[in-house]
């Protein structure tokens, strides 16, 4: 079996390879990564850099024990203050800034 492309904007062929000669060429420049049964997964720095960074986030709890257990002790004293103007200008500035996110994202799409 032959690959055989046009030098197009989406294929970018311009040479015949083999399987075995196309997978060799893109090795070059992909990192291939042997799985069972002798298949090639071809992986992206990008995907190299993701999987990278869920492995330390399992060595990560879920929830910092030592931060956690302290507000609780004070909620159980009575001792926890939340200043509610502190909160509630905490809440409309992330809202405001939500907001801008959203109209910002939205003339992107109007321009791309």
């Amino acid at each position: 079996m032959k690959i055989r492309g046009k030098k197009t904007e989406t294929s970018g062929v311009n040479q015949i390879f083999t399987p075995a000669e196309a997978i060799h060429q893109i090795s070059k420049t992909e990192n291939v990564r042997h799985v069972e049964a002798g298949v090639n997964v071809l992986l992206s720095e990008r995907t190299k850099e993701i999987d990278r960074a869920k492995e330390i986030l399992k060595t990560i709890p879920d929830i910092r024990l030592e931060k956690t257990n302290s507000v609780r002790e004070m909620i159980n004293n009575g001792k926890y203050y939340v200043d509610s103007y502190t909160l509630a200008k905490k809440i409309v500035n992330e809202s405001l800034l939500e907001s801008i996110r959203i109209l910002k994202n939205k003339k992107r799409r109007k321009r791309g």
